[in-house]
């Protein structure tokens, strides 16, 4: 049994390209992929495999679990999430969004002594942490607060 057996992810990722306001061709293509491909995913009649599916997302702008509409990845992803906003706020770091980045789903880091430093969306800065976790050792929690600073030095 396959992922589309149970969730119809093809639906969902219609859906999603439809309120971005993309056509399944801008999609196809920003996905280097032919359009029947692409096509048959959104229509359930092909199930896109996981390096597939981190594209789409990708490409739509979404998490996986958005994709898959999983409670336990969703799940997962808000926490860390929200650890990475812990450790932002260790390292004296906010993460803020006005109106216009709701809209866009970004957020700002900004330190108080410099500013804005970066905007990010919440994949970019779920990819950023992920690849923190994927590089941490058994000083984990050290480690991730080194490379964040790495990452936005407090000048």
């Amino acid at each position: 049994m396959g992922l589309n057996e149970y969730i119809q992810v093809g639906n969902r990722i219609k859906e999603i390209r439809k309120s971005k306001g993309l056509s399944q061709r801008e999609v196809a293509k920003k996905l280097k992929m032919a359009f029947s491909t692409y096509s048959n995913y959104e229509n359930n009649n092909r199930e896109p495999n996981f390096e597939t599916l981190k594209k789409i997302a990708n490409v739509l702008d979404v998490s996986i679990a958005q994709l898959v509409n999983d409670e336990a990845i969703a799940d997962e992803e808000t926490s860390l999430f929200q650890k990475m906003k812990n450790y932002l706020d260790e390292l004296d770091f906010s993460l803020e969004q006005d109106e216009t980045d709701i809209e866009y789903d970004r957020y700002q880091i900004v330190s108080e002594k410099h500013g804005t430093i970066s905007v990010l969306t919440h994949s970019e800065l779920q990819n950023i942490f992920e690849s923190i976790l994927k590089n941490a050792d058994e000083h984990r929690d050290r480690y991730i607060v080194n490379r964040l600073a790495a990452e936005f030095p407090n000048k």
